[in-house]
């Protein structure tokens, strides 16, 4: 087993209403995902989406680049124009940033929940991150990306919710090119499970390193780079 880190990280720093988004599709999903004693493998009759398919098979270019995005060098405006070219995405608008500083263009993917967002600096010019978020019913299992994408460098836990049966945390896989994958799994006391059929609700693209990672997702009041435990591959992790 490794040792994760600290309860100071359950201060998870997204919205109240993310978790309350999402608990209900969550229970269900691991409810039909977990087998009791056995790591189940992933269903074999869901059809994920073509964007999805195309970023785990054929992907226009590698982490922190998404659709030819890339972080830290694609402006707003590049990024308006190459998802216009993209089939199967609607952008929904701009929106300043909660800090008030830059701002976040935002687009769906039409006929499902997954959704996508391209924040940029303070001056509302350079993309610096890229969040990919996951409709449910798509079941992106994290064996899938590692299939695709390799093993991440590191495992960090990022907060918990629920009770009983029903708790559950939110962990990212983080990998030093610049990409996290934000995975809901099951926690028991003082434990957070990690398996293949994890089901993946966020990607994250962010600047390589870790610098990276703490300086545009990292966690409110807490040093990154000290709550990291190194991946040792599927297995029962265990927090104070």
């Amino acid at each position: 087993m490794s040792n994760l880190i600290s309860s100071q990280s359950r201060n998870y720093h997204h919205k109240s209403y993310y978790w309350a988004g999402v608990t209900l599709a969550l229970a269900l999903w691991l409810t039909a995902c977990a087998s009791p004693g056995t790591n189940s493998s992933p269903t074999p009759d869901i059809q994920h989406e073509q964007w999805i398919n195309d970023w785990l098979d054929n992907p226009a270019c590698q982490p922190p680049c998404w659709q030819n995005i890339t972080v830290g060098s694609t402006t707003i405006t590049e990024t308006a124009s190459l998802l216009g070219n993209l089939t199967g995405v609607i952008i929904s608008g701009p929106s300043k940033n909660d800090t008030g500083n830059g701002s976040t263009l935002w687009w769906e993917f039409p006929g499902s929940g997954s959704t996508g967002g391209a924040y940029t600096d303070e001056n509302g010019a350079i993309i610096v991150k890229l969040l990919l978020s996951m409709d449910p019913s798509q079941m992106l299992s994290a064996d899938e990306v590692l299939q695709a994408y390799g093993p991440p460098a590191y495992l960090m836990l990022r907060g918990c919710a629920g009770t009983g049966s029903q708790a559950f945390c939110t962990v990212h896989l983080i990998y030093e090119q610049g990409m996290a994958l934000e995975l809901f799994v099951l926690a028991g006391p003082g434990t957070v499970d990690v398996t293949p059929d994890s089901p993946v609700n966020r990607i994250w693209f962010f600047p390589p390193g870790i610098q990276g990672y703490e300086a545009e997702i990292g966690v409110d009041q807490l040093n990154v780079s000290s709550s990291l435990v190194p991946w040792v591959g599927y297995s029962e992790y265990t927090y104070p």
